[in-house]
């Protein structure tokens, strides 16, 4: 009986709890779902990437939307998650993710192949200046070992303190 309803011919919607609190005090849920209708793939079950927020009786009060697509600017201002980036930058780049330790600091984590080198490094950091320029975002390309994954095993797309 709240203002969302799901067609179940379609598929089956789960709400997965996070740690998260509204300022209302309702949960702050991921969206799973699974797919019924797929005669090529049936029953895949993955994580949109939305949240909602669902009172205590199980009712789902909103859709927050993808909150983690999101970074901070040095002024506290929301800026999209997105690098446009140039395939001659990303030519040595097996993977890559986001990384924002605090407001006004943006990392773009990679994992590399061994032909990856300055001049790599210099074309994904004029991509990141490009897309946040900084003035409003101090940025760095750091290179790592293995990114971090969900607790399903899969590439994090990005990296806060507060989602780890």
């Amino acid at each position: 009986d709240g203002p969302y309803e799901f067609n179940p011919h379609f598929g089956h919607v789960e709400f997965l709890e996070t740690d998260q609190v509204t300022a209302a005090g309702n949960k702050v849920c991921d969206i799973v779902a699974t797919g019924l209708i797929n005669d090529g793939m049936p029953l895949v079950r993955y994580v949109t990437g939305d949240q909602a927020e669902i009172d205590s009786r199980g009712r789902v009060l909103s859709i927050l939307g993808r909150t983690s697509e999101y970074v901070y600017n040095n002024r506290e201002e929301l800026m999209p998650c997105m690098i446009l980036t140039r395939s001659e930058s990303m030519k040595n780049v097996l993977s890559f993710q986001y990384c924002q330790p605090r407001h006004g600091e943006l990392e773009f984590h990679v994992t590399v192949t061994p032909q990856f080198g300055d001049d790599d490094y210099r074309l994904l950091m004029e991509d990141m200046e490009q897309s946040y320029p900084s003035r409003l975002m101090k940025c760095n390309v750091v290179v790592k070992d293995e990114l971090q994954k969900t607790r399903l095993g899969k590439l994090r797309r990005l990296v806060t303190p507060n989602r780890q």
